[in-house]
This record gives C-alpha cells, sequence and structure tokens, in this order.
C-alpha cells in the first residue's frame, strides 16, 4: 500500500475533533462518552501515522491501527450510548449497552474476520440506535444529528475505495468530524 496522505491528514483532522469534544465532555461531567470518543481519537493519532507510512503493512503501527479502530466501534461506541442512557435514565438498556459492547469487545477476538466484523456492526448499530432513540424520544436534536450523521457516514461512505474522486475513507473521517461535533452539543 502506498501512503495515502489525504487519509493522514483527514485523521488528523478527525483526531482533533475528538480531543477537542472530549475535553469539554470530561468538562461537562460526560466521561462515558469522553472516554468513548478519546479511543476513537487514539485510532485516528495512530492511523495519521500509519497513513503515511509508505509501506504499513505488517508493522506495529499498522497492527494498533487496526486494534484501535475495532476497539473503537465497539467499546467506544458502547460508552457513547452508556452516557445518553445514564443521562437520560434509561437504566436497564444502560445495562443491555455496556453488557453487549462488553461481549463483543471480548468475545470477537476469538471469531473468524467475518463473524468478527458482523457483530462489531451489530454492536456499534446497537450503540448508536439506542442514542437516536433516546434522542428523538428527549427531542434532542443534536442527539438525533450526531446518531444520523454516524450512520449515514458508514452507510453511504464506508472505508473502501474511491468516491467522486475522494478516498471513501477520508469521506468517512470527515462524518464521524461532523458527528463528534453534534456529540458535544448534544451532551453540553
Amino acid at each position: 500500500m502506498a501512503r495515502q496522505i489525504s487519509t493522514s491528514v483527514s485523521d488528523f483532522v478527525l483526531a482533533c475533533s475528538v480531543f477537542y469534544v472530549a475535553s469539554y465532555l470530561f468538562i461537562g461531567n460526560n466521561r462515558y462518552a469522553a472516554t468513548g470518543l478519546l479511543i476513537q481519537g487514539a485510532a485516528a493519532s495512530v492511523g495519521v501515522a500509519r497513513f503515511a507510512m509508505r509501506r504499513p503493512e505488517s508493522t506495529p503501527v499498522f497492527r494498533a491501527h487496526k486494534l484501535l479502530s475495532w476497539l473503537a466501534a465497539t467499546a467506544g461506541m458502547g460508552l457513547i450510548a452508556y452516557q445518553y442512557c445514564t443521562n437520560y435514565g434509561a437504566l436497564t438498556m444502560s445495562y443491555v449497552i455496556i453488557s453487549f459492547s462488553g461481549l463483543v469487545t471480548i468475545s470477537s477476538q476469538f471469531m473468524d474476520a467475518k463473524n468478527k466484523q458482523l457483530f462489531v456492526q451489530a454492536s456499534s448499530g446497537l450503540a448508536l440506535l439506542t442514542v437516536l432513540i433516546l434522542s428523538l424520544l428527549q427531542m434532542n436534536i443534536y442527539g438525533i444529528s450526531a446518531a444520523l450523521t454516524y450512520i449515514l457516514s458508514g452507510a453511504i461512505f464506508g472505508s473502501e475505495g474511491v468516491m467522486l474522486g475522494f478516498q471513501r475513507v477520508d469521506l468517512l473521517h470527515y462524518g464521524l468530524v461532523a458527528g463528534n461535533i453534534f456529540f458535544l452539543f448534544s451532551l453540553s
């Protein structure tokens, strides 16, 4: 794989947005969401180095980026949804979210690639659906926007290939930046 400077830049922008949003969430006592986003920020930070390298395959940076990206989708999104559950008093759902997220995070290490991807999508999908439903019930327009931005960015852009002359992963990263800003407004 050749260098992907545009992806390195989009990962840098994503990391900056995460650290900005997480700092305000920590101050606002939304520590679970901040921690979930910081996992994403760690993945994006390592992604900056990975995509700036000429041949990142089989390096510790490559493996760390893969691991942190996977962890952001399972545990990170679960922690964000858990924050919404605790903020809105959905105690039972908070237990479901954190249990399912933890189960997927632990058990997917022992699955083949196809099942692992399916369970990771189920975990992040449940988390985003929970944020969307709770935000709808509370009429939190920014929470609705955050969940929809994440869902649509993943569904429309994905992470493989090119779209309109841009790397899809770059478009995904910029969609996540917008979603992170909506999370900040939603939880503030």
